[in-house]
């Protein structure tokens, strides 16, 4: 089950980063801001394997509630 639910948010989190992308691209979002984005984002998900796979998995989810949120306001 752990697996499943770590594949979903994976998924999830690669497709808001293609919006990230788009972010930048429109200019909505500066290339710091995205670079940290991107590269705070991906280190979450390499912790889905480890021990600290529940804290990461809590993170990600609460970034996309947040993305997801921004981007339909």
């Amino acid at each position: 089950m752990t697996a499943v639910v770590s594949q979903l948010i994976r998924s999830a989190v690669n497709l808001e980063l293609k919006h990230v992308a788009r972010d930048l691209r429109d200019g909505l979002m500066t290339p710091d801001v995205a670079d940290v984005t991107v590269r705070d984002v991906k280190e979450r998900v390499n912790l889905l394997e480890g021990p600290s796979s529940e804290v990461a998995e809590n993170d990600l989810r609460q970034w996309l509630i947040e993305r997801t949120s921004t981007r339909s306001s």
